[in-house]
């Protein structure tokens, strides 16, 4: 971090991230009140790597529906609605979920306008998720 603010980087408000403990903290350190949210994208897939390979298919859909909830109290109602069924069929992917759901949504204390853009590092993954297999295809075909 000292590299980048010796190049002039300063004023840093929100930064995206996997939750390597050491790159948190020295973003905290050169940045204080700096809002940091976990990459819903590593998120997801430290999630899933805890999760029974029979139960990953609807561990993916609950965990689409707990980030893509309209708000935090919305997605605090569904998280409690599954819960118990995730205890019970992943209790390590429960671990993993509980002790990183509210990094991953950190976002939505910001406006509107920003959280889509900022809650994973893969810049494709907040577009193509929402893009239709048949508009990724008409994209393609039309840039070549």
């Amino acid at each position: 971090m000292g590299q980048l603010k010796s190049r002039g980087l300063s004023g840093a408000r929100v930064a995206t991230s996997d939750a390597h403990e050491g790159l948190v903290q020295a973003l905290r350190e050169a940045f204080p009140g700096l809002i940091w949210q976990r990459c819903q994208a590593h998120f997801r897939r430290n999630v899933l790597g805890r999760t029974p390979s029979g139960y990953r298919d609807r561990m993916h859909q609950i965990t689409g529906q707990l980030l893509e909830a309209s708000s935090r109290r919305d997605m605090h109602r569904r998280f409690e609605e599954v819960s118990g069924e995730i205890e019970e069929n992943a209790p390590a992917a429960l671990e993993a979920l509980t002790s990183g759901l509210f990094d991953a949504t950190a976002a939505e204390a910001l406006p509107g306008k920003y959280r889509r853009r900022l809650r994973t590092t893969k810049r494709d993954a907040s577009v193509s998720s929402k893009k239709s297999a048949g508009e990724r295809n008409r994209s393609a075909s039309s840039r070549t």
